[in-house]
């Protein structure tokens, strides 16, 4: 191995380096850590402070042999607070030196129980929207404005936007019918704009070194209505629909080094389903 010109293994390595993940403690945040723990980097995890933190930290803490407020450091933010997440981003300058990976992953999503959300489309409210454009688009863009001097810092930084085939793609609603089923506009307006914001910034900051890059990503599956699965999985050439773990693969590669001429790209991981569109 100590011939080769461009080692792979030693590349996919993240040791010494430091990443934020959004929403950590969430369905995919949790598979997000776990890649990164395997990769043996220092994860500073952005979430809300619930009954379940604790023992969340803890079992992370025995499967990986890590310890809290060292490889893991955990912040209680409200993401939909502007000033919660600069005083956050003030709290890291203060303790670290650099931030090589940035992972946005909180989001409000279709499951999530709020008045006025996953709706009939003339139910859906403008509160309900105004907080997942404050979470899903504003944060990131807080987050990352006021992070460059640390991000510059890194050797090659890299940001990933977790967003969704729905911010890329019309709704295929043909699915939906015969269910209690409802996916939000905002929903999908707050992918889209974070589909874009990846282009404009990777752009901007390309000459920083700092690659930024969405993963497409296709619907989860979470015990669905039984009539929406099928249709779904008839729509994918993998003629199923994803899991938690599938993240886990892409979110290694862009997070390390082998990833280092890869930016500005919106990446579906969607069993193939935009492939047919």
């Amino acid at each position: 191995m100590s011939n080769i010109e461009f080692s792979i293994f030693k590349n996919l390595n993240l040791e010494n380096k430091y990443a934020i993940v959004t929403g950590g403690f969430g369905s995919i945040g949790v598979k997000i850590l776990e890649t990164l723990f395997e990769l043996k980097c220092k994860v500073i995890v952005i979430d809300i402070l619930n009954d379940n933190t604790n023992k969340t930290i803890k079992d992370f803490e025995d499967k990986f042999n890590i310890e809290k407020d060292n490889e893991l450091i955990f912040f209680n933010v409200n993401l939909s607070n502007k000033d919660e997440i600069i005083e956050f981003t003030e709290k890291v300058k203060e303790k670290y030196s650099k931030i090589d990976i940035i992972i946005n992953c909180a989001a409000l999503v279709n499951s999530t129980k709020l008045k006025g959300w996953a709706v009939p489309f003339e139910e859906q409210s403008m509160e309900s929207f105004d907080l997942c454009m404050d979470i899903n688009t504003k944060a990131p863009i807080i987050l990352f404005q006021n992070l460059i001097p640390l991000l510059k810092k890194s050797n090659c930084a890299k940001v990933i936007n977790i967003s969704s085939i729905y911010g890329a793609y019309g709704n295929d609603f043909n699915i939906y019918e015969g269910t209690n089923m409802h996916s939000p506009i905002a929903y999908s307006v707050s992918k889209s704009a974070l589909n874009i914001m990846t282009k404009y910034l990777a752009s901007l900051y390309g000459k920083d070194k700092i690659c930024i890059n969405s993963i497409i990503l296709g619907g989860i599956f979470r015990n669905q209505n039984e009539s929406f699965v099928e249709k779904y999985n008839e729509k994918t050439p993998l003629l199923r629909m994803g899991t938690e773990n599938d993240i886990k693969g892409l979110i290694a590669y862009l997070s390390s080094n082998l990833s280092d001429y890869m930016t500005g790209q919106n990446i579906p991981l969607d069993g193939g389903l935009t492939c047919k569109v």
